[in-house]
């Protein structure tokens, strides 16, 4: 689902109302910089080392190896000792922010420490690479069968046009390799009441 790009006001002075009188002169002016996270590249954001960058990559992940990927540079950046408070706050985002809106209820963890998030991911990515392997795997294969059913189809039809009809040209021959699923089979259909090839391919 594509975000939407923001359109709230920017200025506070932009959610007040013209004041009659001369007075509109007056009404509060207070611009706030907007940072729209969802325009920024993560080839982009990977480059800045801040915590910002990093929370804003995190939002914008869309395989558990983003998250991954994201979570060790926290874990260089927040090794010191004074950095605990915030590698909690990190750990708390993961459970009660990121955690709920992309896992089930069932299967969100429960974590303590920002180590076991990147434990946790690690297998994660293992399970979502051997996941994205078995779809190419299956998609493989069921796009390998469809292809060997439909040229068994032509073959069939091949076979049964020349008992009828005699060889076939290679005009023929053409339009039977480029027709899809649904051409060879009408065409199939065709055979049992037709008398002549023009009667099956027309004219």
């Amino acid at each position: 689902m594509a975000t939407r790009k923001w359109t709230a006001a920017t200025n506070i002075e932009q959610l007040i109302q013209e004041i009659p009188g001369g007075l509109t002169r007056y009404r509060p002016r207070l611009q706030y910089l907007l940072l729209a996270e969802h325009t920024y590249r993560d080839k982009e954001l990977a480059n800045l080392n801040n915590l910002v960058a990093a929370l804003f990559r995190l939002e914008n992940s869309r395989t558990p190896q983003q998250l991954y990927d994201v979570v060790v540079r926290l874990l260089e950046w927040l090794a010191e000792p004074e950095q605990n408070s915030l590698r909690r706050a990190f750990t708390v985002w993961f459970c009660r922010v990121l955690f709920p809106a992309r896992m089930p209820s069932s299967k969100q963890p429960t974590i303590e420490e920002l180590d076991e998030v990147k434990n946790m991911l690690a297998e994660r990515v293992k399970e979502w690479n051997q996941e994205s392997l078995e779809r190419g795997l299956q998609k493989g294969m069921q796009k390998g069968m469809q292809k060997g059913m439909q040229a068994g189809a032509r073959k069939l039809l091949t076979r049964m046009l020349e008992t009828k009809f005699g060889p076939l040209s290679q005009d023929f021959l053409d339009r039977m390799e480029q027709a899809d699923d649904e051409q060879i089979l009408l065409w199939s259909e065709r055979i049992l009441t037709a008398e002549k090839l023009s009667d099956i391919f027309g004219n």
